[in-house]
């Protein structure tokens, strides 16, 4: 699974998203080296993901929450996960 998610993130990085690299650039600039922020955008990701098999019924859109959610992400809150 770790080497999944590595190969998800780096990908959406390469094919410059424009959520994801902002918030790469972002935890960065805050301190995380390349490798931690790749692995903090991962859990973002995953628990999204996790979100949707859990509540298979509710309606959301899961690029709108990924979104939103890598907006909120920091250096700080995922250190203190």
């Amino acid at each position: 699974m770790h080497a999944i998610t590595h190969v998800i993130v780096e990908n959406q990085i390469a094919m410059g998203d424009t959520t994801v690299v902002p918030a790469l650039d972002r935890v960065m600039r805050e301190g995380l080296n390349r490798h931690d922020a790749v692995h903090a955008i991962a859990s973002v990701l995953m628990g999204v993901v996790l979100d949707v098999f859990k509540n298979p019924g509710k309606q959301v859109d899961i690029n709108a929450q990924y979104g939103r959610e890598l907006a909120e992400l920091t250096a700080a809150s995922w250190r203190s996960q």
